[in-house]
């Protein structure tokens, strides 16, 4: 009883050290956050400045933003064709965005600081751009160079929130959110990639499940359904069979309260979060930055609870490195890593169910030579996960380069 009361006891310690380490990680993204607003802001200001002093040359129309509702369309399957070789790729001009069908109650939003708060969810606003989407490109393309023709590799942008809980009539409207098409960003940045890089289009997954509960009212990240639905596109792209959540234990811990909820002074729910227990053991090695090794018997954190650090549940919060091994009957003897940031926790642990050991390597605090860890590991498979604000974020994309 003893020896069970320390090994509780010490996993709790670790528990909560990562939390305060995730508390650092929230404070050091809202100040990037506030410093990007403040610059766009002050980009706007010149932009408006500049046309108020236009002559009658200058043309004052403004382009017309529709605010019909989208219709309804099913997910696209082009994009869904099993690949084998580099040369099967799909790219971007085969890929197709089916535009989200949000259910809409009428009411109006809120500016809230540098959030926009909507139906008690708050949105972070978007403002990548082609020549952004280009820098995420040549980073992948980079990736592929490096890597070499042994090695898959597969860049997966994940849209948020806005994108898939927003209505069209609130987007980039006068008394709306000023957010602009994340659908365009993530397609400029496929098409920048060339036929050694495999783009996995999340977008339709989750476009068509939109009005379930696949991202957090009052957080950044996605939920582990949303994840799911992810992970399970991906699964079908390469030729895989997903997991069937019907042979998993759900399980569910109340009262998250998301980084939003710090942010915003309007009414914003508070949120679950739910996960699936495998049919299969997944046993989970983290390695610190320190080089410690922890052990664990499942990529999920059972002991997390309700409050700001609930998203933990994923693979114990943020790690440099986090290995999983498989005993799933679907995994093949294929190896895969996976280059991600805290978006990557919520899918990483699926990825067990059809690979015999999983990889992940959070560019923020790893430190080595991805060509290097493949070789080392017998690694063939890698996958770019990325929130698409992370990928239109230079200092991220500056990050993932440093392990190129």
């Amino acid at each position: 009883m003893a020896d069970e009361r320390r090994r509780v006891s010490s996993r709790r310690a670790e528990y909560e050290r990562r939390h305060k380490q995730k508390m650092r990680r929230l404070r050091n993204r809202t100040i990037i956050i506030v410093a990007v607003l403040l610059v766009v802001v002050l980009f706007f200001w010149l932009v408006v400045s500049a046309f108020k002093g236009c002559t009658s040359g200058c043309s004052k129309d403004k382009p017309q933003i529709s605010t019909a509702p989208v219709a309804a369309t099913q997910p696209s399957t082009e994009n869904k064709k099993k690949t084998a070789t580099a040369d099967e790729f799909p790219t971007s001009k085969s890929l197709t965005f089916d535009a989200p069908n949000i259910e809409d109650d009428g009411s109006d939003g809120v500016m809230d600081g540098s959030l926009y708060v909507w139906n008690k969810s708050a949105f972070e606003l978007f403002y990548g751009n082609d020549e952004l989407a280009a820098t995420y490109a040549d980073l992948m393309n980079t990736a592929a160079n490096k890597l070499g023709s042994d090695i898959k590799l597969y860049s997966m942008i994940v849209p948020n929130h806005t994108e898939m809980g927003l209505p069209a009539r609130l987007k980039n409207t006068e008394n709306g959110a000023n957010t602009l098409s994340q659908a365009d960003y993530i397609r400029s940045a496929y098409n920048g990639m060339n036929s050694s890089v495999q783009p996995v289009n999340v977008y339709n997954a989750l476009s068509s499940h939109c009005n379930e509960y696949i991202y957090f009212h009052s957080d950044h990240h996605w939920t582990g359904l949303g994840a799911y639905y992810s992970y399970a596109a991906f699964m079908e792209q390469i030729g895989k069979t997903p997991l069937d959540l019907e042979t998993c234990e759900g399980d569910v811990i109340d009262g998250f309260t998301g980084s939003f909820l710090k942010l915003v002074t309007s009414g914003v729910s508070e949120d679950s979060v739910e996960y699936w227990k495998f049919p299969y053991d997944a046993p989970m090695t983290i390695t610190s930055s320190s080089g410690e090794k922890a052990n664990y018997d499942s990529p999920y954190c059972s002991y997390a609870e309700g409050g700001d650090y609930t998203y933990s549940v994923f693979i114990y919060g943020d790690n440099p490195l986090t290995v999983i091994k498989s005993s799933s009957d679907n995994a093949d003897d294929e190896k895969i890593l996976v280059v991600h940031e805290s978006y990557g926790n919520a899918l990483i642990p699926y990825l067990t169910n059809n690979f015999s050991e999983v990889y992940a390597v959070d560019f923020r605090d790893w430190t080595g030579s991805i060509k290097d860890f493949c070789e080392e590991n017998d690694i063939t498979n890698v996958l770019f996960l990325n929130g698409v604000m992370s990928s239109a974020t230079t200092v991220q994309v500056d990050s993932m380069k440093g392990i190129l």
